[in-house]
């Protein structure tokens, strides 16, 4: 009976340590379940360690009742009670301890696994920051794989335009080329400047116009007596100053100048300014012919007219003689047909009068031999004296005129005879191009310098005399030939056959000689109006 309870006891221990066991092994399942191994080898783990714990099992077994029981008739006994008994206990015990030992292998594992799984956070983190990195690194990349692309472009557009500069800039060389090479072999002389005149480039002509080299004309004053100027007066070159670098225009005009052996010829300038984005002048170009065989071919060309018309005086004085004592019935009575003749012959012979007058004046002018002879002149009873002069021809054709005289004019410095010639030839004009009934109106008074009239600013004191008519006036296109020798407006000469068209070329040189100037303002089929400014007193001329 003890025997049977023993073995019931250890039975039942056994079956709860069976028990234990199996709870173990659920343990150990949910242990293995829960770390990363593949299914397959939990299964089998958990199936080695059973097979472990039987093979130890039975081998305790086997030990305990061979050598404590003494038992060795092994299969006989195997399976009476007590054996099996044995066997449970020993089995259970050793499921047990093995799955005790199992179970703490496997936390350690599973504790190892932990960290591992905690390496393997660390690492994935690292590898995400790392891609997260590498893919920053990447975008930069591409944005600088794109500029260095844009760029890239950028730079062969940019070679593109330097390749067509270049082309531009070699046609702009050879262009460059051309004008220098046209410059330089041009017969005309050409200079070019800096804002003081000092110049800077001459062409191989001007060597061969002035006698002077490149290396003694560069860095001088050009026109300076040191080289070929000196030869005007002094109130040329300050007009020419005045005009290329105050008023910023274009000179041109004729020059006397000396050649460096000291012969004198003359040339035909054009002085240009040239200015900067401010319409400051930094350059003038200065462009000139020599013109002295011109000028000597117009001197004998002027000679013989002055020749001729000295000539042709003598027989025009007789006909005009002979011609007003006919008239006059000195030597008998004509008939009306005759007397009718006469006065053509007379008329007729009064204009050819005047054109040789005209001729041999254009002729002393252009020789150097109509110089003024200043003397005190009263400006007002000139004007008067020729206004009554030409009463006859007003009142034929009904034109009027008015006077607006200052009272303070005073006595003027000038020549008489030259005087009296441009101031007839002004109002002659007038009394014939006015409209007919229309109006001619003389002004004369003091003008202070600065004073602007026109549009044109003066810039001496003097007294202005102006002439304005209601007539044909001067069409705009011709208005810059009007003091031109022998030049008429073609509106006048449809209505006026009759003249020589050297008047005006007449006066402006009395005017200028007498260091006046004369200048006017018109507009066609309403009429026209000449001013001279006279100074308080006339230059001398040197006989």
């Amino acid at each position: 009976m003890n025997s049977y309870l023993f073995s019931q006891v250890i039975v039942a221990i056994s079956a709860l340590m069976l028990v234990y066991s199996l709870f173990i092994f659920i343990n150990l399942h949910q242990v293995l379940s829960s770390i990363t191994i593949k299914k397959t080898i939990r299964y089998w783990w958990t199936i080695l360690a059973s097979m472990v714990s039987f093979i130890v099992i039975g081998y305790c077994y086997v030990i305990i009742d061979f050598y404590v029981l003494g038992n060795h008739s092994f299969a006989g006994e195997l399976i009476s009670t007590p054996n099996l008994i044995y066997l449970g206990l020993v089995g259970s015990i050793g499921i047990f301890i093995t799955s005790k030992i199992f179970k703490y292998t496997v936390i350690e594992l599973h504790a190892h696994q932990m960290k591992l799984s905690t390496y393997f956070h660390v690492i994935n983190d690292a590898r995400a920051t790392t891609e997260k990195l590498v893919g920053e690194q990447n975008f930069r990349l591409a944005v600088q794989t794109e500029q260095m692309t844009r760029q890239r472009k950028a730079v062969l557009n940019v070679l593109e335009d330097v390749s067509v500069e270049r082309d531009k800039t070699k046609d702009l060389a050879d262009d460059l080329k051309k004008f220098h090479m046209a410059v330089e072999n041009a017969s005309d002389q050409i200079l070019i400047t800096d804002a003081e005149g000092i110049i800077l480039y001459a062409n191989k002509a001007a060597e061969h116009i002035t006698g002077f080299s490149r290396k003694e004309m560069i860095g001088q004053k050009a026109g300076s007596k040191h080289l070929w100027g000196g030869n005007m007066d002094k109130k040329f070159y300050e007009n020419l100053w005045h005009i290329i670098k105050d008023k910023k225009d274009v000179f041109v005009g004729d020059i006397k100048n000396s050649r460096k052996n000291g012969t004198i010829y003359y040339s035909s300038a054009t002085i240009s300014p040239v200015l900067d984005e401010r319409e400051n002048v930094i350059y003038f170009v200065d462009i000139q012919r020599d013109i002295t065989k011109l000028k000597e071919i117009d001197e004998a060309k002027t000679e013989f007219v002055s020749l001729a018309s000295h000539q042709l005086r003598t027989p025009l004085s007789s006909v005009n003689w002979i011609t007003e004592m006919l008239l006059s019935k000195d030597i008998g009575e004509l008939n009306e047909k005759q007397n009718k003749f006469v006065e053509l012959i007379h008329d007729s012979n009064q204009r050819m009068i005047a054109l040789v007058e005209d001729l041999l004046n254009v002729s002393r002018i252009e020789l150097g031999k109509f110089l003024p002879e200043p003397e005190k002149i009263n400006l007002v009873e000139i004007v008067e004296s020729v206004i009554d002069e030409l009463r006859p021809k007003l009142k034929s054709r009904k034109v009027s005129i008015h006077k607006h005289i200052s009272s303070d004019v005073g006595t003027l410095y000038l020549d008489s005879h030259h005087t009296r010639m441009a101031i007839q030839n002004l109002l002659d004009n007038s009394a014939k191009y006015a409209f007919e009934g229309g109006e001619i109106t003389v002004t004369i008074k003091k003008i202070n310098k600065g004073t602007s009239v026109d549009d044109h600013s003066l810039h001496e004191n003097g007294v202005l005399l102006s002439i304005s008519d209601t007539g044909y006036g001067i069409p705009v296109d011709q208005q810059d030939k009007i003091f031109q020798k022998l030049f008429r407006a073609q509106n006048v000469i449809e209505h006026e056959t009759e003249g020589t068209g050297l008047g005006l070329y007449i006066v402006k040189s009395l005017v200028e000689r007498a260091g006046g100037k004369i200048w006017f303002k018109s507009e066609e089929n309403k009429g026209t109006t000449f001013y001279i400014l006279y100074p308080r007193k006339a230059k001398a001329h040197k006989k």
